[in-house]
This record gives C-alpha cells, sequence and structure tokens, in this order.
C-alpha cells in the first residue's frame, strides 16, 4: 500500500509553535463493493490537553486486513512536543487510547526530547514503523505487529548530523529504510539512508548517497516489490532558500535496492522552482515526490519552469531501464505542490494550481500514456494542500483544505482511473492539514487537523468516517 504524501517539505526555519487549540479528525470513504467501514458513532479516547497544546502533521497508515495507525505532533502546553499514536481494527467502532512513543525527557546526547514531523509505514501483517526529527536527531520506534508494543525511541542519525523531516519505507515484511537530508558541523549538506532490521529491531549505521557543500533537502523514498528502491532530493543551485525572490534547485535520483547498500550513480533530473510565495519562512516549500510500481518502474514529478510558467515536470524510468526519461510537462501555468500515488491499475499526480484550484493527471500505469488532466474543484475555489493516497489496486483518493477551513476529498475505484465521482466535504470551518490512506477493501481514511473551542480547558484529536458519501459523528484520537 502507499501511505499518504503531502507535496510540501518543512523549511529549515520553521517553527513548531501554535496560538490556538487543534483536533484532528479522520473519516473513511468507500466505493461500491467495499467492506463496511467504521459504524458511525463517536467516542471519546483520552484526557484533553491544556490551552496552548497544537495537534500538527498527523500520517496514517494501514495493513491488509484495514486495521489504520494514526500518528501525530502533540505538543503538551508548556512542556515538549512528543509523537502519539492510535489504532484502529478494520470495521471497528474504536480507536485505541493515544499512545506517546516519542521520549519526553532527554535524548541520548542528552538534549531535551522535542519531538516532530512524524513518517509512518506499515507492513501488511501489521509490522509499523515511525520516524520523527527530533531536536537535531532523527528518531525512530517500532512494532512487529498490529496493536503490538512499540518499542522504546532510538536515534538513528549521526550526532554530527542536524537533520530535516525524514521519510520512511518498508521494503520487506522484514525490513524498512528511512531518509533524510542534513547539515554537518562543517558546513556540508549530506543526503543518508538507514535500515531497520523489524526481527531485532537494529538500525544500521547510516549510507550517506551524496554530500554537498550547497544545501541538500527535499528527501524522499519508494520502494516495489520487485526490491527496486528509489531515492530522490533536491540541490539549491540559486535564489533564496528563505525570504523573496525565485529559488531553483536540481532534483536529483539514485537507484539502489533491497538487498544491498550499494546505490548507482546519481542522476540529474531537471531543475526545480520555488516561487517567492513558497520559500517564505511562513510557508512550506515543494519538494520532489516519487513512486514506484510493482514491476519496479519509478516515476518522480516536481515542479519546474520559468517563474511565470512553472508547470509539473515528470521523469520516469523503466522497469527494466538504467537510464531516466523525460516526458511533457503536465497541468497549465502556476502548477504547484504536486503529490503522487502509484498502484497496479493508476498512477495519478494531483497538484493545486496559482489561482487555487486542484487539478489531476492519471495513467494506468507507471510507463503508459498520460490521460486528459482533469479539475476536481469548481468555481473560485481557493484551495491549497493537495495529498493523495493509492492503493495497491489502484483505488485513489485526493485530499485538499479550502480557504474558508473546509476538508474536501474525492476518490475513484481501481479500474475507473480517470473517472471522478463527486467531491466530498468532509469537515467544515477550521479544518487543515489532511493525510490520507487507502485500505486494500477501497476504503479510505482521510485524518485532518481542525480548529476546536472545547468545553473547558481541552482540545481533542478526533476521527471521522465517511461511508458512501456519508458523514459520521467524530471520534475522538488524542489529547
Amino acid at each position: 500500500m502507499v501511505e499518504s504524501e503531502s507535496g510540501r517539505e518543512r523549511q529549515p526555519t520553521f517553527a513548531r509553535v501554535a496560538v490556538a487549540i487543534t483536533v484532528m479528525a479522520v473519516a473513511s470513504i468507500g466505493w461500491p463493493g467495499a467492506a463496511a467501514s467504521a459504524p458511525n458513532s463517536a467516542e471519546r479516547v483520552s484526557p484533553g490537553s491544556p490551552f496552548g497544546s497544537v495537534v500538527a502533521y498527523p500520517q496514517l497508515a494501514v495493513d491488509h486486513r484495514g486495521d489504520v495507525t494514526a500518528v501525530w505532533q502533540q505538543s503538551l502546553g508548556s512542556g515538549p512536543t512528543v509523537i502519539e499514536a492510535s489504532q484502529r481494527s478494520a470495521g471497528g467502532r474504536h480507536w485505541t487510547s493515544a499512545q506517546q512513543i516519542s521520549s519526553s525527557g532527554q535524548l541520548q546526547d542528552g538534549q531535551p526530547a522535542d519531538g516532530g514531523f512524524p513518517a509512518i509505514a506499515e507492513s501488511a501483517r501489521g509490522a509499523a514503523v515511525v520516524v520523527w526529527e527530533d531536536n537535531g536527531e532523527i528518531a525512530a520506534a517500532q512494532r512487529t505487529q498490529a496493536f503490538g508494543a512499540w518499542s522504546r525511541p532510538t536515534r538513528i542519525s549521526p550526532p554530527a548530523v542536524d537533520p530535516e523531516p525524514p521519510r520512511v519505507v518498508l521494503i520487506s515484511a522484514e525490513s524498512a529504510l528511512a531518509i533524510w537530508t542534513g547539515q554537518m558541523a562543517s558546513g556540508n549538506s549530506v543526503v543518508q539512508i538507514a535500515s531497520l532490521d523489524l526481527a531485532t529491531g537494529r538500525w544500521t549505521t547510516p549510507t550517506t548517497i551524496e554530500t554537498s557543500r550547497v544545501l541538500l533537502t527535499g528527501a524522499g523514498l519508494a520502494a516495489s516489490t520487485t526490491g527496486r528502491v528509489v531515492a530522490v532530493w533536491k540541490r539549491a543551485i540559486g535564489g533564496s532558500v528563505l525570504g523573496s525572490g525565485v529559488g531553483r534547485s536540481e532534483v536529483l535520483a539514485a537507484v539502489g535496492s533491497s538487498s544491498s547498500r550499494l546505490w548507482h550513480r546519481i542522476t540529474r533530473l531537471g531543475q526545480e522552482t520555488d516561487l517567492s510565495a513558497q520559500i517564505d519562512a511562513s510557508t512550506e516549500a515543494s519538494q520532489p515526490q516519487v513512486g514506484v510500481g510493482r514491476n519496479g518502474a519509478a516515476v518522480v514529478v516536481w515542479q519546474a519552469g520559468a517563474a511565470t510558467d512553472v508547470r509539473i515536470a515528470v521523469a520516469t524510468l523503466g522497469a527494466r531501464s538504467r537510464e531516466w526519461r523525460r516526458e511533457r510537462p503536465l497541468g497549465g501555468s502556476g502548477a504547484l505542490y504536486p503529490v503522487l500515488g502509484v498502484g497496479v491499475t493508476a498512477t495519478t499526480v494531483a497538484w493545486q494550481s496559482s489561482t487555487g484550484a486542484i487539478w489531476t493527471c492519471s495513467r494506468p500505469t507507471v510507463e503508459t500514456a498520460w490521460l486528459p488532466v482533469r479539475r476536481m474543484t469548481s468555481g473560485s475555489s481557493s484551495a491549497s494542500g493537495p495529498v493523495i493516497a493509492t492503493g495497491a489496486d489502484g483505488a485513489t483518493v485526493v485530499a485538499w483544505t479550502q480557504k474558508d477551513g473546509t476538508v474536501r476529498a474525492v476518490g475513484h475505484a481501481a479500474g475507473s482511473t480517470n473517472t471522478w465521482p463527486p467531491v466530498t466535504t468532509v469537515a467544515r470551518g477550521g479544518a487543515a492539514m489532511p493525510a490520507v490512506v487507502v485500505s486494500e477493501d477501497r476504503s479510505a481514511d482521510v485524518v485532518w487537523v481542525h480548529s476546536a473551542r472545547p468545553v473547558g480547558p481541552h482540545g481533542s484529536l478526533a476521527s471521522m468516517a465517511i461511508e458512501q458519501g456519508t458523514v459520521a459523528v467524530p471520534v475522538c484520537l488524542g489529547r
């Protein structure tokens, strides 16, 4: 399965600061013939947090049975920011109580813990790995089965590297890979990867794929069941990282395998363009997106072009090829924040336009021709922040936020690659930062952060279900 991916990356100086209480909610979407989703009922499963706390950066993952795991970043009032998790069984009514999986004391280097920006990957059998940034370290925790106990958090990055938020993928039922970029005390930037043996819980010493005197950011990772692993990142080549002006970066890729720590030569795929509005400290920059099909064919998308004509660039690597192929750009002028989902019967790219519309473009497989571009929103929608998830069979869901704080979602079943039903409104008012995952039964869960005006000094984290387009009552997930 393919987890939710956002086309944005945290800026180096992006602060985890909150001025309001927030909640998080999850929705489940089903297509005809799908198994039943979670019942429409409400449940509070953990105590609230003091005013000033904040929930952020939720992520979802699912196993082959449909058991869903949610992780998120949770501040504890004036204390540290921690990573918490909850799980719901397939078709189940209740989420487990929120469990803190990061440290709230001191890290291995003696620094106070302050976890954020989690990423999760889950195997078909329910084993799961969560990685996150923790006050200048990359930390990780894992479990070996669904509803199993989480391990103690472990630092997996070298102490000499100040890392950016990581990504993680399962490359088999027994192992996982995590990737991150970071800055060393020498001033060099690095791209590093470490692997986990789920049976022993041991991480390898990180392998450095690239070292550069210029800034490296935006690392991503994808893997196939054939063992091919593709890493992408970007290298700054001009403009501002933060501040006014247009930023330009080279998009780079390296190919490896699940059975070896060796990586093939780094390939320059093309230039990425970040507009001034995307490289401000108050926003998040775009990053390249990578997906790998079941047969090992890979695709990378990113935003590129002149500042007045940014479109979605595409590069494809055939299943048996070692040479990347550039394709014609997708979308019209002003195409931003692309996200990518890859399944057996569908490869879909979604993006937002500079005018506030959400667009998609799909093709049956990684290597086939693109179908016509489709607009998901209507009128002057002021939409932003698209996210996407594609199930193993190609069932796909795209979700986004409207300017008025509404979260909307739309999905298509496997085999109907370019046929999209009407858009569903998932949440109204104060909602943002959605994430999404698709189960093997073709149901999908959408999660988002929601501003709340709670009764008493408590915020909460909530789950919401959508069954055949019917929105259920919120269910609290966390504090």
